[in-house]
């Protein structure tokens, strides 16, 4: 669990100083996750890891209100990949144990985790581990019995389903991150929460993160049961979602809502498309006529397998797929 990069050097990423703002370079972070960083070209920490990277860095608990897309992911894996490979642990090791344990409500959001994971440990030895309901059993418990997990990343429902096999075990826990709190706590995910949470070392042995969207009287009430001493993070959106995207009404019928829809795709000649209906048989329908029409059309709804779904989010993030239904 040691550091692998040889011949890269941190000098070979130059960025320069920039008044009010934070280079990843001056947080002292070990070169195999600098080099990661490097690849990934995080150049400047953006608000949320300006504020919580130190404070995590040095051990703190954090409650952190922050939106998707601000950089909340990278901030927490690269404070723990920093610890785990500051603090490298000698001699062996039980499979099934990792050292830190990340929650999200949703498969797509662990994938995500999981990859960014992946990308930031590319130069080290550490593992990582996705725990996730809708994909094959045998083969995750399989990937557990492998070999030691460093990084787990699971849904709240999943992982009980492995800790009530005794397959887990968190009481090594050393980091434990619940991401997007709400969104877990408007699932129904909380009494399964609670579970994990009470499978972990207590709040005084281990460093707890919790991010929200919304700071509720129920988050708070969670925050200050699971975390100790926790420093208090708040980072607004920079931008209102609506600044930035263009909007169009186009007043139609159901008659003729598709060929206008057609017609969008070509004059507008648009290469990624996300379509959204309201329900299944919609969806489906649309992408028949799509297809038999030659436009490249791929749905995605709650009945898709899983793993199809991860390959065809894959292919449209790829620009193999056109249009996402």
């Amino acid at each position: 669990m040691t550091d692998t990069t040889t011949a890269w050097d941190v000098n070979e990423f130059v960025v320069a100083p920039e008044e009010g703002k934070t280079r990843f370079h001056d947080l002292e972070l070990p070169k195999a996750l600098m080099h990661a960083i490097a690849d990934l070209g995080f150049r400047y920490a953006s608000p949320i890891q300006s504020e919580s990277l130190p404070v995590v860095l040095d051990g703190d608990d954090i409650v952190a209100k922050a939106q998707t897309g601000t950089g909340k992911t990278a901030a927490f894996l690269i404070s723990m990949i920093d610890t785990f490979l500051r603090e490298p642990i000698d001699g062996k090791r039980r499979t099934g144990t990792p050292r830190a344990l990340i929650l999200a409500p949703t498969r797509e959001l662990v994938v995500q985790i999981a990859k960014d994971a992946e990308d930031l440990c590319k130069y080290t030895r550490l593992s990582v581990v996705s725990i996730v309901g809708g994909m094959d059993y045998q083969k995750q418990r399989d990937d557990l019995r492998q070999s030691p997990c460093d990084i787990m990343v699971a849904t709240p429902g999943r992982l009980i389903d492995f800790l009530g096999q005794n397959e887990i075990n968190l009481r090594k826990i050393e980091v434990l991150v619940l991401d997007e709190a709400d969104r877990m706590l408007d699932m129904g995910f909380m009494p399964d929460v609670r579970r994990i949470v009470r499978a972990c070392p207590r709040r005084e042995l281990r460093q707890t993160l919790l991010f929200s969207a919304t700071f509720t009287p129920q988050i708070v009430e969670l925050s200050e049961r699971w975390t100790f001493e926790p420093v208090r993070i708040e980072i607004e959106p920079e931008h209102v979602t609506t600044e930035t995207v263009e909007q169009i009404v186009y007043i139609t019928t159901a008659d003729t809502k598709y060929q206008l829809l057609k017609n969008v795709i070509h004059t507008r000649d648009l290469h990624k498309v996300m379509v959204f209906a309201n329900r299944r048989d919609l969806c489906r329908d649309l992408v028949d006529r799509l297809t038999k029409d030659g436009i490249d059309a791929a749905l995605l709804s709650g009945e898709v397998p899983q793993r199809k779904r991860i390959q065809t989010l894959d292919r449209f993030k790829e620009g193999k797929t056109r249009i996402l239904v």
